[in-house]
């Protein structure tokens, strides 16, 4: 009796446990209630019979189901991964660290190579949780909270928490620290290629003034009598420059405050565009971390670059006192 408790009767859809006599098919093991079985005259599961097949307990099946499924749930963040995973595809922790799993390995560490470890994968770190304490299963504009940590990559823990907060309307505005001290080289790390060129831009041309103002007044001091110097060095010239130095600060506090808002906006539209594409999840997973994630490549670049300009400036001013 204990076998059917909680299975409902296939034909009247009551529970078996109710101290009713019980009937159960030669033919596929179904369990009826005997009066239920008498009025029907016949077994609901014909089709089992012509396949051959036996029935199946559907509640022993749905907590096999459970089981497997919980047996990919990520135990460092969460995440339910899809049951054919060896590692999380969000974090890259191992899943189901079983002796199993150890004896399967081809190396000395007892473990997987470092090759199948997801591109993406993100070092333990006890004290970060990267949802930020957000429910993977749950949605960010529709989006699943786990799509959103692939693809954001770095620094998770502190997007998805606002983001969700921005989607709920609680709060829209944020100040992000680093977008303000970076300007454009943030936004170049973050693949926001379009933003970061705009801010570098508009900081160059805001910078021209005050370099204008400060080649004047060295040329000035060893040639006084440079027309092009004095315009350099003119009351209009600085004024200007001032100007441009306040708006520059203006700029500044401006980015710190609308980061946040446009990678969210430019996250969820990348991940929707990823998403309307035919892919299977490993194809979809793989997209994710090539469109999003950061550019570690490019910030080095940027960085030589604007120091080599500032230094051929810096000889050119020399240069041109000399």
């Amino acid at each position: 009796m204990d076998k059917y408790k909680g299975i409902d009767c296939p034909i009247c859809g009551k529970p078996l446990d109710n101290g009713e006599v019980i009937a159960i098919c030669p033919d596929c093991g179904a369990p009826y209630h005997r009066e239920c079985i008498l009025k029907e005259g016949k077994c609901v599961y014909q089709d089992l019979h012509e396949q051959g097949k036996s029935w199946e307990n559907p509640k022993q099946k749905y907590e096999e189901h459970t089981q497997n499924m919980e047996s990919r749930r990520c135990s460092r963040c969460g995440t339910l991964n899809d049951p054919s995973c060896i590692f999380c595809e969000v974090c890259g922790t191992i899943l189901n660290n079983t002796e199993e799993d150890k004896n399967t390995s081809n190396n000395d560490t007892g473990w997987k190579t470092q090759s199948n470890i997801p591109p993406n994968f993100m070092e333990y770190n006890p004290y970060n949780n990267p949802f930020g304490g957000i429910d993977p299963d749950d949605e960010i504009d529709e989006i699943p909270v786990k799509d959103w940590a692939i693809y954001i990559g770095q620094n998770t823990s502190y997007f998805i928490p606002k983001f969700k907060k921005m989607s709920l309307g609680e709060k829209v505005v944020s100040f992000n620290l680093s977008s303000a001290i970076f300007g454009g080289f943030y936004y170049l790390y973050r693949k926001m290629y379009l933003w970061g060129a705009i801010l570098l831009i508009i900081n160059l041309m805001m910078s021209l003034p005050s370099w204008f103002v400060r080649l004047g007044t060295l040329l000035l001091q060893v040639q006084p009598d440079l027309d092009y110097a004095k315009v350099f060095t003119s009351n209009s010239m600085i004024m200007v420059a001032n100007i441009c130095s306040i708006l520059n600060l203006v700029l500044v506090l401006a980015t710190g405050l609308l980061t946040n808002k446009l990678y969210r906006v430019h996250c969820r539209n990348n991940i929707n565009k990823l998403k309307k594409l035919d892919l299977s999840r490993e194809q979809y997973v793989e997209k994710l971390n090539q469109k999003g994630s950061i550019c570690k490549k490019l910030i080095p670049i940027l960085l030589i670059g604007y120091l080599a300009i500032s230094l051929i400036a810096s000889m050119i001013l020399v240069f041109g006192i000399v």
